[in-house]
């Protein structure tokens, strides 16, 4: 069970959790959340306020946008951090993370409601760990090998 968890990407989560709230028709609004085609409006959503706490500054308030960019945020962390590994459940999670990474930017051009801000900022975070993962496992294997760099 240690390992199946180990090979799903975590950002992958937040992007079922967004799908779910996109496919699932935003059941926690109702109607509120509604365009004019009845499907789900998530600009509106994604702009409710959730709390706001207050400061001197003045009042922060959070959005359910600034929910979702914050766990990609902390799951993109413990992407990163996994990557150190370089066995082979690294090496497939590298590589379902490239197809999360695929489905996210034909989600972002194609589905309606994925064209917000949030989900583009989702989408960066799962380039981001596509490319250190890669990065970090390529500089792994080269000093687990005795590499020092590419001759020319």
């Amino acid at each position: 069970m240690g390992a199946v968890l180990r090979i799903f990407p975590l950002i992958f989560a937040v992007v079922i959790l967004y799908n779910l709230v996109v496919f699932g028709g935003l059941a926690l609004g109702g109607d509120s959340f509604k365009g004019p085609d009845g499907l789900p409006n998530m600009e509106a959503l994604l702009s409710t306020v959730v709390f706001t706490i207050p400061m001197v500054s003045g009042p922060w308030a959070a959005t359910w946008g600034t929910f979702f960019v914050a766990v990609g945020l902390f799951a993109l962390f413990g992407e990163i951090l996994r990557s150190t590994s370089s066995d082979a459940i690294t090496i497939t999670n590298h590589a379902l993370s490239l197809c999360v990474l695929v489905i996210c930017l034909l989600e972002f051009v194609v589905v309606k409601g994925f064209n917000t801000s949030v989900f583009f900022y989702l989408t960066v975070m799962e380039l981001i760990d596509v490319i250190a993962g890669f990065t970090i496992s390529i500089t792994n294997a080269r000093r687990d090998f005795g590499g020092t760099g590419i001759a020319l």
